[in-house]
């Protein structure tokens, strides 16, 4: 699934199941594909048509279920709920805080790939935090619109949907072809007022040609001249506001805000906390964890329950 309805209707139900979720690069190579199925071990996969052909031919092995099939659902819903009390079957579940809510693999940079697990509470933590660090910027209406681009892949896409749900705000999604081909007008017919990109991309973004958007949150990526140059705060009358993000997949998507990035500010300035997270500079080549003075260079160490625990 790319950015859809079914997406986020599917992540909701697998929630409230007490189920936990993992993204599939289905752009990936079946060798990839076949073996992150073996990793993560799905009972299900949850997918918008047919399954792919190509998966028996690689042994790819797993039940598929085509999200858009409500007839197909409603049958084994049935089924489920023969000889039960229907009342009963629906009473929300219970799930602890360190229950998995979701599996996301890292790209693969530094060597292979790895599964992090992010449990409730580091995922509630962390939405909870990104709703705070910025005010969400309304339209007329009093609806703040995000324009939701990051693949399903790309742990920032949690953020995008959970962050919009929970505060009453309405998701924007586009197929790739209009998103790939013209942006900006996609933006602009979305009526969106805020959405997140890598900095790669949101450099490709003209202020001048966007006339709803009032907030751009980067992350992903260090934050380029052009980026800060276009979207800067130059006066507390900047239309726009510019936010930089930091943090790895195992902090739960971001651990710092810069808020608002001022027009000559440096790239590398990822700033503070978010209020769920804790850093500590500390001396990389001390056997024991030990902070060093302000103004010295050592490993930043992140701190918090926002941390993933594997």
């Amino acid at each position: 699934m790319s950015t859809s309805p079914e997406l986020y209707i599917s992540y909701l139900a697998i929630l409230k199941g007490g189920l936990a979720f993992s993204p599939l690069p289905m752009d990936a190579p079946l060798e990839r594909i076949r073996e992150l199925i073996q990793d993560i071990m799905p009972p299900v996969v949850l997918g918008i048509g047919g399954k792919p052909d190509e998966w028996a031919s690689q042994g790819i092995q797993t039940t598929w279920i085509d999200a858009t099939e409500i007839s197909r659902w409603k049958t084994l819903c049935n089924q489920d709920m023969s000889g039960e009390d229907s009342e009963s079957s629906f009473q929300p579940l219970t799930i602890a805080t360190g229950a998995l809510a979701y599996l996301l693999f890292t790209s693969g940079s530094t060597g292979k790939t790895k599964g992090v697990q992010i449990s409730h509470l580091a995922a509630t933590c962390s939405i909870a935090s990104h709703s705070t660090a910025i005010a969400l910027p309304d339209r007329n209406d009093g609806c703040f619109r995000w324009f939701q681009f990051a693949a399903p892949t790309f742990d920032p896409s949690i953020m995008e949907i959970f962050v919009t749900l929970s505060n009453g705000g309405a998701l924007c999604a586009a197929p790739r072809e209009l998103t790939l081909t013209d942006l900006e007008g996609t933006i602009n017919e979305a009526q969106a007022t805020i959405m997140m990109a890598t900095p790669s991309l949101a450099a490709l973004l003209r202020p001048s040609h966007l006339q709803t958007l009032r907030s751009l949150w980067c992350m992903g990526e260090k934050l380029n001249r052009t980026v800060i140059d276009n979207f800067g705060m130059q006066s507390p009358d900047t239309p726009y506001t510019l936010a930089n993000f930091y943090g790895p997949t195992e902090a739960a998507i971001n651990c710092t805000v810069l808020v608002p990035v001022e027009y000559l500010v440096r790239g590398s300035i990822i700033g503070e906390a978010i209020p769920t997270c804790s850093l500590f500079v500390l001396d990389h080549k001390s056997q024991v964890c030990k902070v060093i003075p302000t103004g010295f260079v050592g490993e930043l160490a992140i701190g918090g329950p926002q941390v993933s625990e594997g």
